[in-house]
């Protein structure tokens, strides 16, 4: 373990003076479609994303990590069943925030991290409603027998911890588990195979545990959480609900009746880990 922790963090320093010979005023411009940079996004604490403006990531420490581990790969979004290509997508780069613009699907997407709160926003804004469907890559392995997953039926939210690491310990310092869930909520389709592994990322060990779906109207967020618990990924989740005001459409938020004949009848044995674990 402490041999991939440290090969992980001279990836990460490779990378980061990568960037720095960049120059800082390349990052601070907007990068035209077809332009790709990497880019280096820190909340101060022990939350960073590291990546490209315009591919998917391709690097070891590319992704999303709390505390010095990566949780995720990448993610791909399709709207209306179209792959936002982010080759095609025009970038700007600040502190804590990138920004793509999509000008085919009219589509604007902000990655941002919170300070503090080991998370990480995507945020979409669109002129028109639309269909968005999103495909996280987690990191550790691509064998989903290496996992425990469980949909939280209530938060419309994806829980993923490694089978292998579900305390924090002293010679294992690090969270335990990741959730992934959007406003507005989401539905989630397990095993979805309609994007292979390899189209997400350069990595050959990511797994995707699903497709989340939902219906935007202008605005949704995607939320990539970390914590210790369950608890605290939902307490960060609940933060983030009362920030963009969707508190009072939560509990009202209907799903379209097409969306629920798409749960597979074995969906329930996501579930059924979770009572080994004394989890609710």
């Amino acid at each position: 373990m402490k041999f991939l922790i440290h090969f992980f963090w001279m990836q990460f320093f490779f990378c980061f003076l990568q960037i720095q010979a960049n120059g800082p005023e390349n990052l601070s411009k907007k990068l035209l479609p077809g332009h790709n940079l990497p880019f280096f996004l820190h909340d101060k604490v022990s939350a960073f994303y590291f990546g490209h403006t315009g591919s998917t990531n391709q690097l070891m420490a590319e992704g999303f990590s709390v505390q010095g581990i990566e949780f995720l790969e990448d993610y791909l979004i399709k709207v209306d069943d179209e792959i936002l290509e982010r080759r095609y997508a025009s970038s700007e780069i600040f502190d804590l925030k990138l920004v793509r613009h999509y000008f085919d699907s009219q589509i604007l997407e902000e990655v941002e991290l919170i300070a503090g709160e080991s998370l990480m926003l995507v945020t979409l804004k669109s002129q028109k409603k639309c269909l968005v469907s999103l495909f996280p890559g987690v990191s550790f392995s691509e064998n989903l027998n290496d996992y425990i997953l469980h949909w939280h039926d209530t938060e419309h939210t994806v829980f993923v911890a490694q089978r292998k690491h579900l305390i924090r310990s002293q010679t294992e310092d690090f969270p335990v588990w990741f959730g992934i869930t959007s406003f507005p909520e989401p539905v989630f389709v397990p095993d979805d195979k309609s994007v292979p592994a390899n189209q997400l990322s350069g990595m050959t060990s990511v797994f995707i545990p699903g497709r989340l779906s939902f219906q935007m109207d202008s605005l949704a967020v995607i939320i990539f959480a970390v914590g210790d618990i369950r608890d605290d990924i939902i307490l960060s989740k609940r933060k983030i609900e009362r920030k963009f005001q969707f508190l009072g459409n939560r509990r009202g938020h209907k799903v379209n009746p097409i969306w629920r004949r798409e749960y597979p009848k074995s969906f329930h044995r996501f579930q059924k880990p979770q009572d080994c674990f004394g989890l609710k």
